[in-house]
């Protein structure tokens, strides 16, 4: 991707899903500062989707999305697979824009284009280009030790990864849906 290209892309993206994306800040007894990740909302109710290992522990948990920030809470954990579901507390309704999520991941093929967006070592939204690797990844030993069950089916890609952007979304792109959860 050249340098326009990828400004460009990064532009109508930021803009497309600017709403729709949060830094997840949680606060963990023992640890100095606080853990950054990313999320993203899936429900007009507020709930944000994210890693599980972001908020695991957590003692307090806030989101920040256009500036504003907003506490949350766990709402449900899928710890095998390194999920989590938040809850907002006060975040007005019109704020709130769902991204869209893909049924099925059936349709992906190998060297699909993917595009992963979330709060990556700034305090802007980078966008990180990939290409789908495999849509049957499995671990073939035990199982990471930050989530992952070694039953599991996942999605590999190759993309560039930044610090802050565990829990963001990763994107078919052409379709624009999301296909999984960085």
């Amino acid at each position: 991707i050249d340098l326009y290209t990828a400004e460009t892309t990064t532009a109508q993206l930021t803009a497309r899903y600017g709403n729709s994306i949060v830094t997840v800040r949680s606060v963990v007894p023992g640890q100095e500062g606080h853990m950054k990740g990313s999320g993203f909302f899936v429900g007009k109710d507020g709930t944000v989707a994210t890693c599980h290992h972001v908020v695991e522990n957590a003692r307090g948990i806030t989101l920040e999305v256009n500036g504003q920030t907003f506490k949350a809470q766990i709402k449900s954990v899928d710890a095998a697979n390194d999920l989590a579901l938040l809850k907002t507390e006060g975040v007005s309704l019109e704020l709130i824009q769902p991204l869209p999520v893909a049924k099925s991941t059936q349709s992906l093929s190998l060297q699909s284009e993917t595009l992963g967006i979330g709060y990556g070592g700034s305090n802007g939204l980078v966008v990180s280009p990939g290409k789908l690797q495999s849509v049957s990844f499995q671990f073939l030993k035990d199982s990471p030790s930050i989530g992952g069950d070694p039953a599991a089916r996942l999605i590999a890609l190759s993309a560039k990864s930044y610090s802050g952007n565990t829990g963001s979304p990763v994107f078919n792109a052409l379709t624009g849906e999301v296909i999984g959860v960085h």
